[in-house]
């Protein structure tokens, strides 16, 4: 037999490091801008701005949006299945 074959290839486990710089540079940018904004307004007006644009968010995209594309597909599917119905095929 061929001795190339049974070679065994070497796997080489690589740790990627999760504290880099990086990550601490972002995390410093965004507490420093959201930290800034909640000074500005005060704390309990910031959260309370912050809690009403989330609500009126999550209802937009739940209770308005989604339905109305849950109906574009379901009306698209009726009509693939009907189009498929009524096809005849002659040329078999």
């Amino acid at each position: 037999m061929d001795g190339d074959t049974t070679k065994k290839k070497k796997t080489k486990n690589v740790v990627l490091k999760s504290d880099s710089l990086e990550t601490f540079v972002f995390l410093g940018i965004f507490f420093l801008i959201f930290g800034l904004m909640a000074r500005k307004c005060g704390d309990a007006t910031y959260v309370q701005d912050d809690d009403g644009d989330t609500h009126d968010l999550l209802l937009n995209t739940v209770f308005f949006i989604m339905p109305r594309q849950l109906l574009l597909v379901i009306s698209a599917l009726h009509r693939v299945r009907h189009s498929v119905n009524q096809c005849t095929c002659t040329h078999l």
